[in-house]
Protein backbone atom coordinates (compact mmCIF):
# COMPACT_ATOMS: atom_id res chain seq x y z
CA UNK A 1 0.00 0.00 0.00
CA UNK A 2 1.74 3.50 -1.20
CA UNK A 3 1.54 6.00 2.01
CA UNK A 4 1.61 9.52 2.47
CA UNK A 5 4.32 9.42 5.56
CA UNK A 6 3.81 12.84 7.33
CA UNK A 7 6.81 14.39 9.09
CA UNK A 8 6.11 17.73 8.84
CA UNK A 9 4.66 18.87 12.22
CA UNK A 10 3.23 22.09 10.77
CA UNK A 11 1.24 19.68 8.35
CA UNK A 12 -0.03 17.37 10.82
CA UNK A 13 -1.40 20.73 13.29
CA UNK A 14 -3.20 22.45 9.97
CA UNK A 15 -4.87 19.15 9.43
CA UNK A 16 -5.67 18.85 12.95
CA UNK A 17 -6.74 22.20 13.05
CA UNK A 18 -5.77 25.19 15.13
CA UNK A 19 -6.26 24.56 18.43
CA UNK A 20 -8.70 26.55 20.91
CA UNK A 21 -7.20 29.77 22.75
CA UNK A 22 -7.48 28.31 26.17
CA UNK A 23 -6.16 25.08 25.62
CA UNK A 24 -3.50 24.87 27.15
CA UNK A 25 -4.80 27.26 30.15
CA UNK A 26 -6.01 24.00 31.34
CA UNK A 27 -2.73 22.64 32.29
CA UNK A 28 -1.44 22.77 36.30
CA UNK A 29 2.27 21.60 37.49
CA UNK A 30 0.25 20.59 40.65
CA UNK A 31 -2.30 18.35 42.20
CA UNK A 32 -5.41 20.68 43.18
CA UNK A 33 -8.30 19.67 44.94
CA UNK A 34 -10.36 18.68 41.78
CA UNK A 35 -7.85 16.49 41.01
CA UNK A 36 -7.15 14.96 44.66
CA UNK A 37 -10.82 13.83 44.68
CA UNK A 38 -10.66 12.96 41.12
CA UNK A 39 -8.27 10.35 42.38
CA UNK A 40 -10.13 9.52 45.22
CA UNK A 41 -13.10 7.89 42.86
CA UNK A 42 -10.58 6.24 40.53
CA UNK A 43 -9.93 2.39 39.90
CA UNK A 44 -8.10 2.48 37.06
CA UNK A 45 -5.11 4.17 35.36
CA UNK A 46 -3.01 3.42 32.17
CA UNK A 47 0.55 4.14 33.49
CA UNK A 48 3.40 4.72 30.58
CA UNK A 49 7.23 4.95 31.40
CA UNK A 50 10.38 5.47 29.51
CA UNK A 51 13.81 4.01 29.09
CA UNK A 52 16.09 4.36 26.22
CA UNK A 53 13.16 6.21 24.41
CA UNK A 54 10.91 3.46 23.94
CA UNK A 55 7.72 3.74 25.95
CA UNK A 56 6.12 0.81 28.06
CA UNK A 57 2.33 0.95 29.17
CA UNK A 58 0.49 -1.22 31.42
CA UNK A 59 -2.62 -0.96 33.69
CA UNK A 60 -2.89 -0.12 37.00
CA UNK A 61 -6.25 -0.89 39.21
CA UNK A 62 -7.65 -1.78 42.39
CA UNK A 63 -10.51 -0.05 44.57
CA UNK A 64 -11.49 3.44 44.77
CA UNK A 65 -8.90 5.65 46.16
CA UNK A 66 -6.15 3.18 45.43
CA UNK A 67 -4.09 6.33 44.18
CA UNK A 68 -2.98 8.64 46.84
CA UNK A 69 -2.20 11.99 46.54
CA UNK A 70 0.72 12.64 49.00
CA UNK A 71 1.17 16.53 48.23
CA UNK A 72 0.52 18.73 45.46
CA UNK A 73 3.18 17.31 43.40
CA UNK A 74 3.20 13.59 44.87
CA UNK A 75 1.61 10.79 43.61
CA UNK A 76 2.07 7.11 44.88
CA UNK A 77 0.20 3.49 44.77
CA UNK A 78 0.93 0.19 45.32
CA UNK A 79 3.26 -2.08 43.21
CA UNK A 80 0.60 -4.82 43.59
CA UNK A 81 -1.81 -2.54 41.69
CA UNK A 82 0.20 -2.77 38.48
CA UNK A 83 0.03 -5.47 35.71
CA UNK A 84 3.53 -4.95 35.01
CA UNK A 85 5.69 -3.14 38.06
CA UNK A 86 8.60 -3.90 36.49
CA UNK A 87 8.31 -1.14 33.83
CA UNK A 88 8.49 1.11 36.46
CA UNK A 89 12.00 2.52 37.59
CA UNK A 90 13.65 5.72 39.63
CA UNK A 91 14.39 8.90 37.81
CA UNK A 92 12.16 7.47 34.74
CA UNK A 93 9.62 9.79 32.98
CA UNK A 94 5.96 8.27 33.44
CA UNK A 95 2.55 9.49 31.83
CA UNK A 96 -1.29 8.61 33.20
CA UNK A 97 -4.29 8.62 32.22
CA UNK A 98 -6.67 8.10 35.25
CA UNK A 99 -10.85 6.94 35.18
CA UNK A 100 -13.05 7.33 37.27
CA UNK A 101 -16.59 4.61 36.19
CA UNK A 102 -19.03 6.53 34.48
CA UNK A 103 -16.96 9.88 33.60
CA UNK A 104 -16.32 10.49 30.19
CA UNK A 105 -13.17 13.01 31.01
CA UNK A 106 -9.90 11.71 32.01
CA UNK A 107 -7.21 12.81 34.61
CA UNK A 108 -3.82 12.92 32.87
CA UNK A 109 -0.79 13.57 35.59
CA UNK A 110 2.49 13.20 34.24
CA UNK A 111 6.17 13.72 35.49
CA UNK A 112 9.02 11.43 37.03
CA UNK A 113 9.43 8.47 38.95
CA UNK A 114 10.63 9.66 42.55
CA UNK A 115 11.22 6.75 44.77
CA UNK A 116 10.25 2.42 44.46
CA UNK A 117 10.16 1.60 48.43
CA UNK A 118 7.85 0.13 50.91
CA UNK A 119 6.16 -1.93 47.78
CA UNK A 120 4.84 1.70 46.55
CA UNK A 121 5.41 3.94 43.72
CA UNK A 122 6.40 7.32 43.79
CA UNK A 123 5.60 10.09 41.58
CA UNK A 124 6.45 13.38 41.27
CA UNK A 125 4.21 15.50 39.73
CA UNK A 126 4.94 18.28 36.83
CA UNK A 127 1.90 17.96 34.93
CA UNK A 128 -1.62 17.76 35.47
CA UNK A 129 -5.11 18.27 33.21
CA UNK A 130 -8.38 16.76 32.48
CA UNK A 131 -8.81 15.33 28.89
CA UNK A 132 -11.86 15.57 27.06
CA UNK A 133 -14.61 12.72 26.88
CA UNK A 134 -15.07 12.50 23.21
CA UNK A 135 -12.56 9.09 23.55
CA UNK A 136 -14.70 7.22 26.26
CA UNK A 137 -18.02 8.72 25.03
CA UNK A 138 -17.22 7.51 21.38
CA UNK A 139 -16.51 4.15 22.93
CA UNK A 140 -19.83 4.14 24.42
CA UNK A 141 -17.43 2.42 27.41
CA UNK A 142 -19.44 3.22 30.51
CA UNK A 143 -23.00 1.78 28.89
CA UNK A 144 -21.53 -1.62 28.95
CA UNK A 145 -22.54 -3.12 32.61
CA UNK A 146 -21.66 -6.20 34.52
CA UNK A 147 -23.92 -7.65 36.88
CA UNK A 148 -20.94 -9.59 38.06
CA UNK A 149 -21.42 -13.04 36.03
CA UNK A 150 -18.54 -13.68 34.09
CA UNK A 151 -18.22 -11.03 31.02
CA UNK A 152 -15.08 -12.77 29.62
CA UNK A 153 -15.31 -13.37 25.85
CA UNK A 154 -14.34 -17.51 24.97
CA UNK A 155 -11.93 -17.25 22.54
CA UNK A 156 -9.21 -14.19 22.83
CA UNK A 157 -10.06 -10.67 22.73
CA UNK A 158 -10.36 -9.29 18.93
CA UNK A 159 -8.66 -6.28 17.76
CA UNK A 160 -12.14 -5.37 16.14
CA UNK A 161 -13.80 -5.98 19.66
CA UNK A 162 -12.03 -2.91 20.65
CA UNK A 163 -13.62 0.32 21.90
CA UNK A 164 -11.09 2.49 23.91
CA UNK A 165 -7.31 2.18 23.70
CA UNK A 166 -4.85 4.33 25.75
CA UNK A 167 -1.67 5.43 23.05
CA UNK A 168 1.84 5.95 25.03
CA UNK A 169 4.60 8.15 22.76
CA UNK A 170 7.23 9.90 24.39
CA UNK A 171 9.11 12.55 23.00
CA UNK A 172 13.09 13.08 21.96
CA UNK A 173 13.65 14.31 25.43
CA UNK A 174 12.41 11.69 27.08
CA UNK A 175 8.78 13.00 28.31
CA UNK A 176 5.91 10.64 28.29
CA UNK A 177 1.83 11.36 26.54
CA UNK A 178 -0.64 9.03 27.27
CA UNK A 179 -3.42 9.72 24.29
CA UNK A 180 -7.03 8.12 24.83
CA UNK A 181 -8.48 6.89 21.72
CA UNK A 182 -12.21 5.87 21.06
CA UNK A 183 -14.45 4.59 18.45
CA UNK A 184 -17.44 1.99 18.18
CA UNK A 185 -16.42 -1.82 17.78
CA UNK A 186 -14.64 -2.42 14.35
CA UNK A 187 -13.95 1.46 13.70
CA UNK A 188 -10.80 2.22 16.39
CA UNK A 189 -8.21 -0.57 14.89
CA UNK A 190 -7.74 -2.16 11.65
CA UNK A 191 -5.35 -4.23 10.41
CA UNK A 192 -4.21 -3.50 6.80
CA UNK A 193 -3.36 -5.54 3.94
CA UNK A 194 0.19 -5.43 5.09
CA UNK A 195 -0.26 -6.37 8.42
CA UNK A 196 0.00 -3.15 9.85
CA UNK A 197 -2.43 -1.83 12.12
CA UNK A 198 -3.75 1.54 12.30
CA UNK A 199 -5.85 3.56 14.43
CA UNK A 200 -7.64 7.15 13.33
CA UNK A 201 -7.64 10.63 14.90
CA UNK A 202 -10.87 11.93 15.62
CA UNK A 203 -11.68 15.40 16.60
CA UNK A 204 -10.56 16.65 20.36
CA UNK A 205 -8.89 18.89 22.18
CA UNK A 206 -6.37 19.10 19.21
CA UNK A 207 -3.25 18.62 21.60
CA UNK A 208 -0.91 16.89 18.68
CA UNK A 209 1.49 15.58 21.70
CA UNK A 210 1.33 12.24 20.61
CA UNK A 211 2.03 13.53 17.02
CA UNK A 212 4.62 15.06 17.68
CA UNK A 213 6.66 12.21 19.78
CA UNK A 214 5.83 9.72 16.75
CA UNK A 215 7.50 11.99 14.81
CA UNK A 216 10.96 12.41 16.73
CA UNK A 217 10.76 9.39 18.07
CA UNK A 218 8.70 6.44 16.31
CA UNK A 219 8.16 3.45 19.16
CA UNK A 220 4.97 3.49 20.66
CA UNK A 221 3.33 1.07 23.04
CA UNK A 222 -0.99 0.81 23.08
CA UNK A 223 -3.44 -1.24 25.07
CA UNK A 224 -6.65 -1.54 23.80
CA UNK A 225 -9.58 -2.81 25.49
CA UNK A 226 -13.63 -3.97 24.87
CA UNK A 227 -15.77 -3.01 27.53
CA UNK A 228 -17.06 -5.60 29.94
CA UNK A 229 -13.74 -8.08 29.66
CA UNK A 230 -11.18 -8.12 32.04
CA UNK A 231 -8.86 -9.12 28.96
CA UNK A 232 -6.90 -6.58 26.96
CA UNK A 233 -4.62 -6.51 23.58
CA UNK A 234 -1.07 -4.73 23.85
CA UNK A 235 0.85 -3.56 21.29
CA UNK A 236 4.05 -2.35 20.77
CA UNK A 237 5.88 -1.30 17.35
CA UNK A 238 6.66 2.05 15.30
CA UNK A 239 4.64 4.40 14.08
CA UNK A 240 4.12 6.96 11.23
CA UNK A 241 1.40 9.39 10.52
CA UNK A 242 -0.27 9.10 7.05
CA UNK A 243 -3.08 11.26 5.46
CA UNK A 244 -3.87 7.59 2.83
CA UNK A 245 -7.27 8.24 1.51
CA UNK A 246 -8.08 4.53 0.89
CA UNK A 247 -6.98 3.77 4.70
CA UNK A 248 -9.27 6.76 5.90
CA UNK A 249 -12.39 4.95 4.38
CA UNK A 250 -12.46 1.61 5.98
CA UNK A 251 -12.52 4.62 9.46
CA UNK A 252 -16.01 5.86 8.77
CA UNK A 253 -18.27 6.37 10.99
CA UNK A 254 -21.83 8.42 10.64
CA UNK A 255 -20.10 9.30 7.13
CA UNK A 256 -17.51 11.44 8.25
CA UNK A 257 -14.03 9.81 7.76
CA UNK A 258 -11.03 11.09 9.64
CA UNK A 259 -8.01 13.57 8.42
CA UNK A 260 -4.95 11.70 10.15
CA UNK A 261 -4.41 7.78 10.20
CA UNK A 262 -1.81 6.34 12.21
CA UNK A 263 -0.32 3.28 11.03
CA UNK A 264 1.89 1.00 13.83
CA UNK A 265 4.38 -1.71 12.51
CA UNK A 266 3.67 -4.24 15.49
CA UNK A 267 6.90 -5.61 16.75
CA UNK A 268 5.24 -7.21 19.71
CA UNK A 269 1.26 -7.92 20.32
CA UNK A 270 -0.53 -10.24 23.04
CA UNK A 271 -3.72 -10.78 24.27
CA UNK A 272 -4.34 -11.62 28.23
CA UNK A 273 -6.35 -11.08 31.12
CA UNK A 274 -5.57 -8.12 33.28
CA UNK A 275 -5.42 -8.11 36.92
CA UNK A 276 -5.83 -4.72 37.19
CA UNK A 277 -9.48 -4.74 35.03
CA UNK A 278 -10.08 -7.81 37.47
CA UNK A 279 -9.61 -5.92 40.86
CA UNK A 280 -11.24 -2.84 39.36
CA UNK A 281 -13.82 -4.03 38.10
CA UNK A 282 -14.84 -0.46 36.49
CA UNK A 283 -18.20 -1.62 35.05
CA UNK A 284 -20.00 -2.55 38.17
CA UNK A 285 -19.50 1.17 39.30
CA UNK A 286 -19.97 3.11 36.42
CA UNK A 287 -22.15 5.79 38.50
CA UNK A 288 -20.44 9.07 37.64
CA UNK A 289 -20.18 10.69 41.17
CA UNK A 290 -22.29 13.56 41.58
CA UNK A 291 -19.15 15.16 43.51
CA UNK A 292 -17.13 15.21 40.23
CA UNK A 293 -18.29 17.90 37.67
CA UNK A 294 -16.11 18.50 34.52
CA UNK A 295 -17.34 21.74 33.59
CA UNK A 296 -16.27 23.23 36.55
CA UNK A 297 -12.90 21.14 36.70
CA UNK A 298 -11.68 22.44 33.43
CA UNK A 299 -13.33 26.39 34.22
CA UNK A 300 -11.29 26.20 37.49
CA UNK A 301 -8.02 24.62 36.07
CA UNK A 302 -8.37 27.62 33.65
CA UNK A 303 -8.72 30.36 36.18
CA UNK A 304 -5.76 28.85 38.24
CA UNK A 305 -3.54 28.66 35.57
CA UNK A 306 -0.16 30.12 35.47
CA UNK A 307 0.16 31.29 32.04
CA UNK A 308 0.58 35.10 31.73
CA UNK A 309 -0.25 37.34 28.68
CA UNK A 310 -2.93 38.09 26.63
CA UNK A 311 -4.64 35.62 25.06
CA UNK A 312 -4.32 33.51 29.14
CA UNK A 313 -6.30 36.94 30.78
CA UNK A 314 -8.79 36.77 27.76
CA UNK A 315 -9.45 32.98 28.00
CA UNK A 316 -10.10 33.58 31.75
CA UNK A 317 -11.94 36.37 31.59
CA UNK A 318 -14.59 33.86 28.88
CA UNK A 319 -14.51 31.06 31.43
CA UNK A 320 -15.39 33.39 34.19
CA UNK A 321 -18.70 34.29 32.57
CA UNK A 322 -21.48 32.02 33.89
CA UNK A 323 -22.58 28.64 32.26
CA UNK A 324 -19.89 29.77 29.47
CA UNK A 325 -18.11 26.27 29.86
CA UNK A 326 -20.83 23.60 30.37
CA UNK A 327 -23.16 24.83 27.05
CA UNK A 328 -19.86 24.77 25.54
CA UNK A 329 -18.63 21.33 26.76
CA UNK A 330 -22.27 19.90 25.81
CA UNK A 331 -22.59 22.11 22.50
CA UNK A 332 -18.96 20.17 21.67
CA UNK A 333 -19.53 16.88 22.58
CA UNK A 334 -23.08 17.04 20.64
CA UNK A 335 -21.44 18.61 17.35
CA UNK A 336 -17.86 17.81 17.35
CA UNK A 337 -17.66 13.88 17.77
CA UNK A 338 -16.57 12.96 14.31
Amino acid sequence: MSDSHLTDLEAVQLLVGSPPGARDLKVLDYLDDHARRWLGFSTLAFLSFAHHGKPSITLAGDAPGFLVDEAEQALSLPLSALDEPRDARVGSPFGSLCLVPGMGETLRVNGHVHAIEDGRLQLRVEECFLHCAKALLRAEYWQFHSDGTATRPKALLAVDHCRLLALATSSAQGQMDISPKGDPAGALLVFDNEGDLSYPDRPGNRRIDSFRNIIEQPEIALIALAPGTTKLIEVIGKARITNHETLHCAFAVQGKVPKLITRVRVTKMQHRESPALLRARPHALAQAPPELDAAEIFRDHVKRSRERGFSASVGRAMVGLPGLMRRGLASDYKKNMY
